[in-house]
């Protein structure tokens, strides 16, 4: 299902690559929280880290993007050097990016003992007819 939020986020990780600062436009500077100590408050502090970060020629592939209300979720297969696997939270409010939460572990050389990586399976939403039925569950 398209989603402009999805694609704002998918652009956003990708200015990674290329230090664009255009690329964090989606964040509303004014309510930006970002949780990230290594990184600064607002579009301006990640504009900075982009900018850092492309130097290194860095490699970002967007394996999967979620949305969920006001929350939109990657899961990201990050190259700065090292490789990375990440798990990026974004809440928004009023079609902007006001809050950020990232969750980085280095990738293993190998698969896990069922025989998988951090990032294999499923890309799409196949049972979105379950979703409450999975957050009962959940609870």
């Amino acid at each position: 299902m398209p989603s402009k939020r999805k694609d704002q986020i998918r652009a956003l990780l990708k200015g990674i690559e290329t230090g664009d600062p255009e690329a964090v436009v989606v964040v509303n500077e004014a309510k930006y929280i970002q949780h990230n100590p290594l990184t600064r408050e607002g579009n301006v502090g990640l504009a900075e880290l982009f900018k850092r970060l492309s130097l290194t020629s860095p490699s970002v592939e967007i394996v999967r993007v979620f949305e969920d209300g006001d929350y939109v979720f990657a899961h990201t297969d990050y190259d700065f050097n090292e490789v990375d696997i990440g798990f990026e939270v974004f809440r928004f409010e009023d079609g902007l990016a006001v809050e950020h939460w990232d969750n980085l572990q280095s990738k293993p050389a190998s698969l896990n003992p069922s025989g998988h990586s951090m990032i294999d399976g499923s890309t799409e939403v196949t049972d979105i007819e379950r979703t409450g039925e999975n957050r009962e569950l959940i609870r």
